[in-house]
């Protein structure tokens, strides 16, 4: 993560990891499978240690720690920047970019379980939950692209956008009539 995926070497995985080239090179056919698995790993961590964290407490606990998971995920952009250079590899390889697709699939499953767990009283539709997830993700990664422009940025404006989010929940009743206000395909002079 130190130097990037194309400024590093299987070469320098194996010495950093106190490995033989040979070793490397029998395990990952290649540095993009390499990077696939050290994804993977980082991934499931992430998602166990949320896991352990949401097992239990008040809605408002669980949102709280959320806020600062997500401070958290945020602050740590290595993985983004990871994740986004394969994705710039990706275009050019179909395998790849297969297999980028369906991890973000799975993150995306995670975070939406999350935005579920956090309040099932919300009543989103399934679809808005996965946009909110979506939307999330797309987040970390503008985050991460955000510090390479600018290292000196924080993510403070994640505690103030999650405490206005906290502050529109009282007015959870009245979600699902204005999602579906604001899905009707009808122009405001047909109503």
């Amino acid at each position: 993560l130190r130097q990037g995926f194309a400024a590093t070497s299987n070469e320098q995985v194996a010495e950093d990891a106190g490995y033989s080239r040979g070793a490397v090179y029998s395990n990952f056919p290649s540095k993009e499978a390499l990077a696939l698995e050290v994804i993977d790993r980082h991934t499931e961590q992430v998602i166990e240690n949320y896991r352990q964290s949401l097992a239990e407490g008040s809605s408002e606990d669980r949102l709280e720690r959320f806020q600062v998971w997500i401070k958290q995920s945020l602050s740590d952009t290595g993985w983004a920047l990871l994740k986004i250079e394969l994705a710039l590899v990706a275009r050019h390889n179909s395998t790849l970019n297969e297999e980028l697709a369906a991890r973000d699939r799975t993150m995306l499953d995670h975070v939406a379980g999350v935005i579920t767990e956090l309040d099932d009283d919300l009543g989103l539709p399934t679809d808005s939950v996965h946009d909110l997830a979506r939307l999330c993700v797309a987040m970390g990664q503008g985050v991460a692209i955000d510090s390479i422009k600018d290292p000196t940025s924080t993510t403070d404006w994640t505690a103030r956008l999650l405490a206005a989010v906290r502050r529109l929940l009282p007015m959870r009743p009245m979600l699902p009539v204005l999602i579906a206000t604001s899905t009707n395909p009808a122009s405001p002079e047909q109503k």
